[in-house]
């Protein structure tokens, strides 16, 4: 389950899922066939250094006017059938690189909210993911972010619950729950992705093992964000690192073991490079033990 480097273990789950390498995927699949300027709907990915490659390859996201030339794919995230539509009106090419998870929670949401449901996503207000998840609602969604919101919910007659695809699971669990209480005529669908499942269970039994965690991945990153506060709850000091350059504003000696995790939109060698550097900083000035103590 886990990888070690000497002292330093990485999660093996950490890095991109399925969906978000599935859009890179078709992105720049589509950029080697040179079918003119390739535009993405919003940022790819939450992730600075895959933006900066794909920009490199002349692949941007929207910004204001739309092109008048050129590809357009709806990204990782999707859309609502509003902004498909304004899309769709652009008259260019539209490719779907739309997180199959994601698919399924749309169109559950989209079935729930035709029979007269009100549908609650549990999940982060704004986020694209969520925004789009809302669109299919017909108007009756809800967004909320955890148990302490639930009681403000005005929720009469039938109530669907789903989650955005990478929301913390203990959260989730908990906040259906108390939402089963209150409302009789309740539907509740677990749909936060295998991949974060994997990966927030396998950090919680890293945090659990080690001095310190470096959690990597964009600081606009919802679901690396969540990691972090997951090692927090644990009660493990926590390091958030977008590249291995960060590294270097903290002081990593004092922990003798460090655990690794990243985020569904960190590339695997962005991980690779922060556990280098980690490595050689350790190696230039030692490690000295702090907090928990071995046994045995």
């Amino acid at each position: 389950m886990l990888r070690a480097v000497n002292m330093i273990k990485c999660v093996r789950n950490a890095g991109f899922c399925m969906g978000v390498k599935r859009a890179l995927d078709i992105v720049l699949g589509l950029n080697t066939k040179g079918m003119g300027p390739l535009y993405t709907d919003g940022p790819l990915i939450h992730n600075p250094q895959i933006i900066s490659l794909l920009e490199e390859k002349g692949i941007k996201p929207l910004a204001g006017k739309s092109p008048s030339r050129g590809i357009i794919v709806i990204r990782a995230h999707g859309v609502s059938p509003a902004r498909r539509e304004e899309l769709a009106r652009t008259g260019l090419p539209i490719h779907d690189a739309t997180c199959p998870n994601v698919t399924k929670v749309q169109a559950i949401v989209s079935d729930y909210s035709r029979r007269g449901y009100t549908i609650v996503i549990v999940g982060d207000r704004g986020h694209s993911e969520v925004e789009g998840l809302l669109g299919f609602a017909g108007g009756l969604g809800r967004v909320i972010g955890g148990t302490g919101e639930v009681d403000s919910l005005p929720m009469a007659g039938k109530v669907c619950v789903v989650a955005q695809t990478t929301q913390d699971i203990q959260l989730f669990k908990e906040t259906a729950e108390r939402i089963r209480k209150r409302v009789p005529d309740c539907e509740v669908f677990d749909t936060i992705c295998l991949s974060t499942k994997k990966r927030q269970k396998e950090t919680i039994g890293l945090a659990r093992n080690v001095d310190a965690m470096v959690v990597v991945g964009g600081k606009n990153s919802a679901n690396t964000g969540r990691l972090v506060k997951i090692c927090e709850a644990v009660g493990t000091t926590v390091f958030p690192v977008e590249s291995e350059r960060d590294l270097d504003s903290f002081s990593l000696r004092p922990f003798r073991r460090i655990g690794v995790t990243g985020g569904a939109s960190t590339p695997r060698w962005v991980i690779e490079r922060v556990v280098q550097r980690i490595e050689a900083l350790r190696a230039r000035g030692g490690a000295r033990k702090r907090g928990k103590r071995e046994r045995g």
